[in-house]
C-alpha cells in the first residue's frame, strides 16, 4: 500500500465480499473486493478522511462487522494523541455514519459508571447472547507510537546503536539528524571496511564500532581509523571497549 500504515487488524464484512484492513499510524482504511476473485482480492476503496469525518479519532485499530456496518475502534484522538478515543461506523460501502466517544466520569455519556471510565480504548467484540458490546482499553497514540530514539535520549543514554537494517543510507542520515543522541552503526554492515566512507560523507552514522571480526581483520580496523574523519568532521577519537580489547568504538559526529 506504501507508506508506514501500521497494519494491526483486519476483518470482514457481514456479507463477506469485502475486508476491511486499517493504518494505526496513518488512520488509512483500505477496503478489499475478496467475493469478484477470491484468489485475486483487489483494492476497492481507501479512506483517507477517516480523522475529519470521525470528529478527530486517530489509530482505526479493531474492525468487527455489524449487519451493513463496520464498527472500528480508535487508538487516540488528534487533539492530544492521548488515550482518549471512539468508536466509529462505516457502512459496508465505505460511508461514515456515527462516532461514539467512550465515556469518561466527567462525560458519561448516559453511562451507568462504576467505578472508572477513562475514555480510553483499542478492542471490541459483541456478545448477541447478552446483548452488549463489550470494549477494552490501551493506551494513546504518543505513547504507543512514542519515537523510540527520543525516549532515549531522554533517558540518558550514551548512544543509539543499530536501530535498523544497514541496507539504506538515506534513512541513517534522517535519524542522525533528528536525533541529539549519538547513532551508533555500520558495525556489521556489508562491505567489511570498504564502505565506511560512504556512511560518514552520507552523514548515515555518529559513531562505529571497528572489530578486527567483521571489518576484515587488524587492518580493516586500522584502515576505518586513518580515515580523514577529523577532515571531514572535525573531531575523532577511539574508545577500545572493556569487554574486548579487539573492538574500538570511533566517534566521527559532525558536530559534537
Amino acid at each position: 500500500m506504501g507508506g508506514r500504515n501500521e497494519a494491526h487488524h483486519a476483518g470482514f464484512t457481514d456479507d463477506r465480499r469485502f475486508l476491511w484492513a486499517s493504518g494505526l499510524d496513518t488512520s488509512r482504511i483500505f477496503v478489499f473486493d475478496v467475493a469478484t476473485d477470491p484468489a485475486k482480492p483487489r483494492l476497492q476503496k481507501t479512506i483517507t478522511d477517516f480523522v475529519a469525518k470521525s470528529g478527530g479519532v486517530v489509530g482505526p485499530h479493531t474492525l468487527y462487522a455489524l449487519p451493513g456496518r463496520m464498527m472500528m475502534t480508535g487508538l487516540s484522538n488528534d487533539k492530544d494523541h492521548g488515550g482518549r478515543t471512539a468508536l466509529v461506523e462505516y457502512s459496508n460501502q465505505g460511508q461514515y455514519v456515527a462516532t461514539h466517544w467512550l465515556p469518561t466520569a466527567d462525560k458519561p455519556l448516559g453511562a451507568a459508571i462504576e467505578k472508572v471510565a477513562d475514555g480510553y480504548g483499542y478492542d471490541v467484540r459483541v456478545l448477541p447472547r447478552r446483548n452488549i458490546m463489550l470494549t477494552s482499553s490501551f493506551t494513546g497514540w504518543s505513547n504507543y507510537m512514542m519515537d523510540f530514539g527520543k525516549m532515549l535520549q531522554d533517558e540518558g543514554y550514551l548512544w543509539y546503536e543499530e536501530p535498523m537494517r544497514e541496507f539504506e543510507l538515506g534513512s541513517y542520515s534522517k535519524l542522525c539528524d533528528a536525533l541529539e543522541i549519538p547513532v551508533l552503526a555500520a558495525e556489521t554492515s556489508d562491505g567489511c571496511h570498504w564502505n565506511m566512507a560512504s556512511w560518514i560523507q552520507a552523514g548515515a552514522l555518529d559513531m562505529t564500532r571497528a572489530s578486527s571480526f567483521y571489518k576484515g581483520g587488524i587492518t580493516g580496523a586500522m584502515k576505518i581509523a586513518h580515515l580523514e574523519v577529523e577532515a571531514l568532521y572535525g573531531d575523532f577519537r577511539r574508545t577500545p571497549l572493556a569487554t574486548d580489547s579487539r573492538e574500538y568504538v570511533f566517534v566521527c559526529r559532525r558536530s559534537m
